[in-house]
């Protein structure tokens, strides 16, 4: 192969990729990305279609000996844990029933301090009501509004003798 024609190959790709890598942007905008071979996709953790998202996630009330239900949050109840890897601590620790139905007393009593450690106004709590909730987020005006809402588990783990 001629030195020239490196050269020209060389040039045609150094003007070339920039090109497709601002293309692949402008249609990502508006459409959906196009997935070209030089581009890797971009992984979401949520279903989108163009004007719905869904999105699920968990939420965590605390019911105590009195009967009052408060709610609380997970990243403020499992401080330790990082913000990018709650979610996944979550789906991990708290995703059925039957991961805490056979835990030992340890584990729930550790659960037990964290309520009490990050929520001060909670005295006795008696056990942790888990309800994933997945939500569906509408689009179609320029504000977020919540279309719709599903319970996809809920369960509770029994503080009692942990």
């Amino acid at each position: 192969m001629k030195k020239t024609t490196v050269k020209k190959i060389f040039i045609f790709f150094l003007i070339y990729l920039p090109l497709q890598y601002a293309a692949v942007g402008l249609i990502g905008m508006t459409y959906s990305e196009p997935w070209p071979a030089f581009v890797l996709p971009a992984f979401q953790s949520v279903d989108a279609t163009p004007r719905v998202v869904a999105v699920t996630e968990p939420e965590l009330s605390v019911v105590e000996a009195s009967m009052a239900t408060t709610n609380v949050l997970p990243r403020k109840l499992f401080t330790g844990i990082q913000e990018s890897q709650l979610q996944g601590f979550m789906r991990t620790n708290f995703a059925g029933p039957r991961q805490w139905s056979g835990r030992e007393a340890e584990a729930k009593k550790w659960l037990k301090n964290q309520i009490m450690l990050n929520y001060s106004s909670i005295q006795a709590p008696k056990s942790l009501e888990v309800r994933w909730i997945k939500r569906y987020y509408n689009f179609r005006d320029s504000e977020r509004r919540v279309d719709s809402t599903e319970v996809l588990t809920k369960f509770r783990i029994n503080l009692d003798n942990g």
